[in-house]
């Protein structure tokens, strides 16, 4: 993936333009949601309020080998670091939260998306066969999926991790390109990055689903 090709994004695909006051024309950033056929998303529902019900701390980030968990082909949870998990599971949903222990001092529908680290993980593990699916949630009941193809598999570490490359100059160029405030831009702009990498890899990204009932 190209990063300078991730950033030349089409605006009608991701952005839509309304009168503002004034009369004057302003871009809105614009969510992208949906599902897909090949996500099972009631599974990882399920396994998600199970997994949390289990080990309320899941809500938050916490210490990853505590709080992240793995959804097994037949909808199990087991820890992150279980010994031998992903020698003998095939098809394992990874999940973890992004959300602070003040997660209750934060906007109830924020939800902090993918990180380069989190691709780096989701890389190495399509590579080596063992699940294609990320999940990260928030403790307010959103998430975001990442279900990656083979092509994720063959990143390298500086392509996965997106936000290295991503500098003030660059940041303030999509900003100012796509009338983004600085309010949420560092987000919108890493999602709009996120949308690009999948677009670009064959890969399928859902943003801002629930995951409570």
């Amino acid at each position: 993936m190209n990063l300078k090709k991730a950033l030349e994004l089409r605006k009608h695909k991701y952005i839509r333009k309304k009168r503002g006051k004034g009369g004057q024309w302003e871009y809105i950033y614009k969510e992208l949601k949906g599902k897909s056929k090949k996500i099972d998303i009631k599974k990882i529902n399920t396994g998600i309020r199970k997994a949390i019900k289990e080990r309320p701390g899941r809500l938050t980030h916490g210490y990853t080998v505590t709080n992240s968990f793995w959804i097994l082909k037949n909808g199990d949870i087991k820890q992150w670091n279980k010994k031998g998990l992903t020698e003998t599971e095939k098809n394992l949903i990874n999940v973890h939260s992004h959300s602070a222990e003040n997660y209750k001092d934060y906007p109830k529908r924020k939800l902090q998306t993918f990180s380069g680290g989190d691709l780096w993980a989701l890389r190495h593990s399509v590579r080596y066969g063992y699940g294609d699916t990320m999940v990260v949630i928030n403790a307010h009941g959103l998430m975001d999926i990442f279900k990656g193809s083979e092509k994720i598999g063959r990143f390298t570490k500086k392509q996965c991790e997106y936000e290295r490359l991503l500098t003030r100059e660059i940041m303030d160029e999509i900003a100012k390109k796509y009338k983004i405030p600085v309010k949420g831009r560092e987000d919108k702009i890493y999602r709009m990055v996120l949308r690009q990498i999948a677009k670009d890899t064959g890969s399928t990204y859902l943003e801002n689903l629930k995951w409570k009932k």
